[in-house]
C-alpha cells in the first residue's frame, strides 16, 4: 500500500472515564512495520489533542526506522459521518485536514479530493484533532440544553416541543433541538470525556462538558420513575405492568443495528427495577440480541397485545407505517404510551380513549 488509514477506536475506561490508547498504539506499530519510503499515514480516529504527534508518529518512526515528514508523511483527517450514512457523507461533507507538515497536508488533500468536493486545510494536526472533538461535544451540549429544559417543562405542565417550535420558527438565531431520551451511541457518550482529559492535562476544568454529559446520561434513567407516577393516577403501577419496549439501537434514523451505549439499554436497567415482564422489538436489531438483554423478543402486534405500557425508545421511520389505531386498541386500558422521540402526533394520539400519551418534555 501507498496509503495507510487508521480508523480504530479510542474507547474510554468505564470506571475512570480515561481514554484508552491501546488500539491506536497497536495500529500505529502494525502500520509502521509495513511502511515504505514516501507512504502516507492518515489518522481518522477521534483522539486526544496531541495524539498524532506524540503517540502515533513516535510509534511509526520506531517501527519503520524512518522519519515522519522526510521519509513518510502523516496527516489527521477525522471521520465526519453519521452511522448509517457513511458513504453518502464521505462524498458530500467537507473534510478537515491537518498535516504533520505542508507536504503531508497536500498529499492527504489530493487523496480526499478524489472523493469529496470540499477540503478544509488547517494549520496543524492538533487543530484538526480539536476540530473533531468540538464537532461532537458541541452537539452533546446542545442536546443537554434541550433535555434540561424538557425536565422543567414536565414539572410545570408545559409541552416543550411546542415551546421549541415557537422560539425556532422563522428566527434564525435559534436552532434549539428537540429533547430526546438522553444522548447515546459510541461517539457522543465518550468524546466529552476525551476532551475533558485534554483540559485536565492543561490544568483546566471542562465543567460545561461534564454537566452536559451528566444530563444526557441521567435523563433516560429517570423515565421509568416518572411513568410509574403517571400510571398510578390511573390505578396501575409499573411494577405490575406488562411492558413493551420498541427501539433498542442507539438511534433509528439513519437506520442502524448498533447497540453500543444505547440509551435504551440505560433505560432498560432502570425499568427492570420495576418489572421483569418486558417484551421488546427493534426493526433492525436481531431478536437474539434483544433476548440476550433479558427481554422477550416479539413482533409488534404481539407486543402491544395486553400491554399496560408501551415505550417507543428510538425514532425508526418504519413506526410511522403502523396501524397505530389498531395497535393501541389491543392494549390493556387504561394504558401508557410513552413516545420518547415524539414520533407520533400528540393530537392524533389524544383521540384514542384511555390511552395516556406522553413524551420527554410533555408536562
Amino acid at each position: 500500500a501507498d496509503v495507510f488509514i487508521i480508523t480504530v477506536g479510542t474507547p474510554i475506561d468505564k470506571d475512570t472515564k480515561e481514554p484508552k490508547m491501546d488500539m491506536i498504539r497497536a495500529a500505529a506499530r502494525t502500520v509502521g512495520g509495513m511502511l515504505s519510503k514516501d507512504n502516507i499515514v492518515i489518522l481518522r480516529s477521534t483522539v486526544m489533542v496531541g495524539t498524532t504527534r506524540n503517540v502515533v508518529i513516535p510509534e511509526l518512526e520506531k517501527a519503520s526506522g524512518m522519519k515522519a515528514g522526510k521519509d513518510f508523511f502523516v496527516a489527521f483527517c477525522f471521520e465526519r459521518t453519521a452511522e448509517g450514512r457513511a458513504l453518502k457523507e464521505l462524498r458530500t461533507l467537507p473534510q478537515i485536514i491537518g498535516g504533520y507538515e505542508e507536504k503531508s497536508c497536500e498529499i492527504a488533500s489530493r487523496l480526499f479530493n478524489e472523493y469529496t468536493p470540499t477540503i478544509i486545510k488547517v494549520d496543524s494536526v492538533e487543530t484538526a484533532e480539536l476540530c473533531k472533538l468540538m464537532d461532537n461535544c458541541y452537539r452533546d451540549v446542545r442536546f443537554a440544553f434541550a433535555n434540561q429544559v424538557a425536565s422543567l417543562a414536565e414539572k410545570i405542565g408545559v409541552n416543550i416541543h411546542k415551546a421549541i417550535e415557537a422560539v425556532n420558527l422563522n428566527y434564525q438565531r435559534n436552532s434549539i433541538p428537540k429533547p430526546s431520551p438522553g444522548v447515546g451511541g459510541p461517539c457522543l457518550t465518550k468524546d466529552p470525556y476525551i476532551l475533558n482529559k485534554v483540559f485536565k492535562l492543561h490544568g483546566m476544568e471542562a465543567d460545561l462538558l461534564l454537566a452536559a454529559r451528566e444530563i444526557n446520561e441521567s435523563s433516560v434513567r429517570d423515565i421509568p420513575a416518572r411513568c410509574d407516577k403517571i400510571l398510578r393516577r390511573s390505578g396501575k403501577t409499573l411494577r405490575n405492568a406488562r411492558v413493551f419496549v420498541v427501539g433498542f439501537a442507539f438511534k433509528g434514523e439513519p437506520e442502524t443495528s448498533d447497540l453500543r451505549d444505547s440509551t435504551s439499554l440505560w433505560f432498560l436497567e432502570s425499568l427492570k427495577k420495576y418489572t421483569k415482564n418486558i417484551k421488546g422489538f427493534d426493526p433492525v436489531v436481531d431478536a437474539g440480541e434483544i433476548a440476550a438483554l433479558g427481554v422477550k423478543a416479539s413482533e409488534v402486534e404481539e407486543g402491544f397485545k395486553g400491554a399496560d405500557a408501551v415505550f417507543i425508545m428510538n425514532n425508526h421511520r418504519s413506526y410511522l407505517h403502523w396501524n397505530i389505531e389498531k395497535l393501541v386498541s389491543r392494549m390493556n386500558k387504561p394504558a401508557l404510551f410513552f413516545d420518547s422521540w415524539h414520533v407520533f402526533s400528540e393530537r392524533n394520539m389524544s383521540q384514542y380513549k384511555d390511552i395516556i400519551y406522553t413524551s420527554v418534555g410533555i408536562g
